[in-house]
């Protein structure tokens, strides 16, 4: 077929307008493309930059508590070689009497390193730091037994005099400790106690609320508790002088941080705080079976509170020395224990036991008196001395008139029972 000219051109400009369509359809889709690719490069160098600050931010951190375990180090140091300025060199406050102390400080373990089997490692267990302040655990071994003091640092800058001369360098230097500075809020929960605690205070508190929630189950097998109420354990760095329960009947407890003073690395929660803690549960454990105190100078007074003693025993493992209650419980079973709280009456002596134990003489009902008769002796003495006739002969019986006359010379002779 033969095409006349105007209908080649039309075809050339078909076919031209036809390639260009494509071309912009190909730009057209490498727009998105490109938008993206900035998009990603943008984003790729900001996280290349937040990394890399990240990085320098780190490597702050690290240099400053590299500082301050150095001086920490060098603080030990001082004490291990005996230096007294380096030591103290290293001490600052406003408080004289703060830097009084840190100068007996530094004697006590100039003693202890000739009287004790102490090593002063200097091992920094933990740092933290906060702007200015700063906050180090160092390990030191006494009698094969780890400990960790918690000490505290507040960075200082360099002070120069009106003349330029330097009055003292920049750097960490140990302070009196920042009771604000202990770590945030935490909260555990162990049945049925909340223990809330600070940050720093964690393996002591993770400890006391295993112990206290195991002391409990046992102690409620056998004294029958009942339902107990949620019990709030506080955790607090405080200076009080021992734990203790608040005021009223509220079943909250307060506990003493042990990160204060000097506390054992691998045991926090040691025998001496745990003797402390099982004496106040058990004591208000005991108070919430049998809320009618006992009567003195009746045997109940003593038997109940040997009770306690011996759940204190039993709880840490230690002997307390309850003589008449262990022997009820090797001889007739823990439950014993618990009937003799819930079914003795608060002025009973001892000749109550017979029907709680259901047997018809005690003397054959293998118990061991130590205790309760030395606790008796003792009575008996606070007794005469204080002229409490009523209660003293409440303690005796009279139905043989010769026991009675004998009893009562010793009485009004005033002669205390171990001079008998």
């Amino acid at each position: 077929m033969v095409k006349l000219d105007w209908e080649i051109e039309s075809d050339r400009v078909a076919e031209h307008e036809h390639q260009e369509d494509e071309k912009e359809r190909k730009s057209r889709g490498r727009k998105p493309l490109r938008l993206l690719l900035v998009i990603l490069i943008f984003l790729g160098l900001i996280a290349a930059a937040v990394f890399l600050v990240q990085q320098r931010l780190r490597q702050i951190s690290e240099w400053e508590q590299e500082l301050l375990s150095q001086t920490t180090e060098a603080e030990v140091a001082a004490l291990r070689f005996g230096d007294r300025q380096a030591y103290m060199a290293l001490q600052r406050s406003a408080s004289d009497e703060w830097l009084a102390s840190q100068s007996a400080l530094f004697d006590t373990y100039q003693s202890k390193k000739v009287s004790s089997d102490i090593q002063l490692t200097g091992r920094v267990i933990d740092v933290a730091i906060d702007g200015s302040r700063g906050r180090v655990q160092v390990e030191e071994i006494e009698q094969g037994t780890p400990y960790i003091n918690t000490w505290f640092y507040w960075y200082y800058e360099e002070e120069k005099d009106e003349e330029g001369r330097t009055l003292a360098t920049s750097g960490w230097y140990h302070v009196p400790p920042d009771y604000t500075f202990w770590g945030d809020l935490a909260t555990i929960q162990r049945d049925p106690f909340v223990v809330r605690y600070h940050e720093l205070d964690e393996p002591f508190a993770r400890q006391l609320a295993d112990k206290l929630s195991q002391w409990t189950q046992f102690a409620c097998d056998i004294i029958a508790c009942g339902d107990l109420p949620l019990v709030t354990v506080d955790v607090t760095p405080n200076n009080l002088p021992s734990m203790r329960w608040t005021t009223g009947n509220a079943w909250q407890l307060v506990v003493p941080s042990p990160y204060i003073h000097r506390a054992r690395h691998d045991q926090p929660f040691d025998q001496t705080l745990q003797i402390e803690a099982a004496t106040l549960l058990a004591e208000r454990l005991v108070e919430h079976v049998v809320p009618q105190p006992a009567e003195y100078p009746h045997d109940a007074f003593y038997i109940r509170s040997a009770v306690v003693s011996w759940l204190v025993g039993q709880f840490v493992q230690v002997n307390t020395n309850t003589h008449l209650v262990q022997s009820i419980a090797d001889n007739y079973g823990t439950q014993a224990v618990g009937r003799l709280l819930t079914e003795l009456p608060a002025n009973a002596n001892m000749d109550a036991l017979a029907g709680i134990l259901g047997v018809n003489d005690l003397a054959a009902a293998n118990i061991d008196w130590r205790d309760l008769l030395s606790w008796r002796l003792i009575t008996e003495d606070e007794l005469i001395s204080h002229g409490d006739e009523a209660n003293w002969a409440a303690l005796h019986d009279f139905t043989d008139p010769d026991v009675m006359a004998r009893s009562y010379e010793r009485y009004n002779a005033n002669l205390p029972p171990q001079n008998y």
